[in-house]
């Protein structure tokens, strides 16, 4: 499912307030914790899709520039 929004949207650009009309509000951000260090907020996905003993959680991570717009955004698993 990840992937199909993925592959619908490109967020370069957004600002946060259209992430947040879109996904809703983060289930992590930067001030929370530094175990996603370098990225300012975070959606969980589930445990790590890939493999065969999934133990890791998976997040849609995101990074903002400057004027509040994404500037960076992937998959990441902790």
């Amino acid at each position: 499912m990840v992937e199909d929004l993925l592959d619908e949207f490109d967020f370069h650009g957004w600002s946060r307030a259209s992430l947040i009309d879109l996904l809703g509000e983060p289930d992590w951000e930067a001030e929370d914790s530094e175990f996603l260090s370098g990225w300012d907020c975070g959606y969980l996905i589930g445990l790590e899709r890939h493999g065969a003993f999934s133990l890791d959680d998976e997040y849609l991570v995101f990074r903002f520039d400057s004027d509040g717009r994404v500037a960076a955004y992937r998959m990441i698993v902790t």
